[in-house]
């Protein structure tokens, strides 16, 4: 298709598409990271911390499927417990899981232990007996959390952070300048990803959301009980099939890049390079850029930097002719669809939620009218656009209880292309095999 180089079995892949697609000036250029399949899951140090402030106690609720919402007695910190058993369940003996808790005081319950069947039954025995405590300072736990980590980092090792919160914290205005000022003390990376995960529906959710796409990680929503178990098994298992966690794109004559669509942030001096983040086995990560320049193809080129375990790789690639257009069509409908979901997610509470639906109508129609409409992934993009995302606008109240809690999930998952749960139509095409096996034997 186009040229394309590997490094470790990894390729990058550049390919132009049609110019003046989606009534833009210029030509959209696919930019494909293409990871290798993977034979086995990564081994990986994962931290999970816990709110456990008194709004916690709260009794949790599932919705019934006759969609009336039952309880059981549950607190919002037995779901949150329920999901920590999740993941302990999941990770094996080459793994290691470290649990923090935190209210208005921060502390360590278990560090860093190897998830064989002694230190599961440790981990299960000190979660048991996690208590609440007053007060909700958020930046403590993460802080805990991620100093365990770097703290403890072993070569052998991935790190990820999973943050379950139900609520809003105390001094929510300064978590983001800590977390800035702590990936600069920690020498200008975070040790790996942030995952956070917002219980019940009084969370600040765009707190959340910032923390997520800061660190490279991303976020989820739990409404309800009935949505801990697709979460976290999902969430789990894209981190075991990751095969890196800082990768980065950077583009040769940047000056000809008009836009750089999909939720992605340019930065560097030049705005040349772009943060992926992670990269999962056998999933591409697919950025579209429009380009001004009138050639057929563009004359652009890219570099890949990433580390793995295996140590630090760079991978370059060119444009060449006989891209396949319609691949680059489905990724700048995809990428199209994020951009929309995050404006409606940041402007919605100050408009009107008929606001947002008119964006939403507008963006299901380019995509059916699209020439890769009837293609299965853009059938269930288009699922998503007008059931729950449409759903979540349906009116201010739906807005304000869960749409604007849920509607930034769906748009983290489509530009990472991660499956996030089993419900949403769009997301089940994500993954790659690796992770697959990982969640099916889960």
């Amino acid at each position: 298709a186009t040229k394309m180089s590997t490094s470790g079995d990894l390729s990058l892949v550049v390919s132009s598409g049609q110019p003046g697609t989606g009534g833009l000036k210029g030509t959209p250029v696919l930019i494909s990271v293409q990871p290798p399949p993977g034979t086995g899951r990564t081994p990986s140090d994962i931290c999970c911390v816990i709110d456990v402030s008194w709004s916690m106690t709260m009794e949790a609720s599932v919705k019934a499927a006759s969609g009336t919402t039952e309880s059981n007695g549950l607190s919002m910190l037995d779901i949150a417990k329920h999901a920590v058993r999740t993941v302990i369940s999941i990770l094996g003996p080459e793994d290691r899981l470290c649990l923090v808790q935190f209210s208005r005081e921060s502390s360590t319950v278990l560090p860093l232990t190897a998830m064989d069947a002694a230190g599961k039954a440790m981990a299960e025995d000190k979660l048991a007996k996690m208590t609440f405590g007053n007060g909700t300072d958020l930046w403590g736990g993460i802080a805990k959390g991620l100093d365990e980590l770097q703290n403890n980092r072993s070569e052998a090792r991935l790190c990820h952070t999973l943050l379950l919160t139900d609520g809003e914290t105390e001094n929510a205005g300064t978590v983001m300048t800590n977390l800035e000022a702590a990936k600069e003390s920690y020498g200008g990376s975070l040790p790996g990803s942030i995952y956070t995960f917002g219980f019940g529906y009084e969370i600040d959710s765009k707190l959340l959301v910032k923390i997520a796409g800061f660190s490279d990680g991303a976020y989820g929503f739990i409404p309800d009980a009935g949505f801990v178990g697709t979460i976290f098994v999902n969430a789990v298992s894209t981190l075991l099939a990751t095969v890196s966690c800082d990768a980065f794109l950077t583009i040769k004559d940047p000056a000809s890049v008009v836009e750089v669509l999909g939720g992605w942030e340019r930065c560097g001096k030049d705005g040349d390079t772009i943060n992926l983040g992670t990269l999962q086995y056998g999933q591409s990560k697919d950025v579209v850029v429009i380009v001004s320049s009138e050639a057929d193809p563009p004359v652009i080129a890219a570099s890949l930097a990433y580390s793995s375990l295996g140590g630090k790789h760079i991978v370059q690639a060119s444009c060449s002719k006989a891209a396949d257009k319609a691949e680059v069509e489905v990724h700048f409908l995809r990428s199209r669809s994020v951009d929309t979901l995050r404006k409606i997610s940041e402007t919605a509470e100050v408009s009107s939620v008929d606001w947002g639906k008119a964006l939403l109508r507008t963006l299901a129609e380019e995509v059916s009218a699209s020439s890769v409409s009837e293609q299965e992934k853009v059938k269930g993009l288009l699922e998503d656009i007008l059931g729950q995302c449409c759903e979540a606008l349906d009116q201010k109240q739906s807005w304000e209880r869960w749409g604007r809690h849920y509607l930034p999930s769906v748009m983290f998952a489509h530009q990472l292309q991660q499956c996030n749960n089993f419900k949403d139509p769009g997301v089940q095409f994500y993954g790659g095999e690796l992770f697959a096996d990982i969640r099916d034997v889960a």
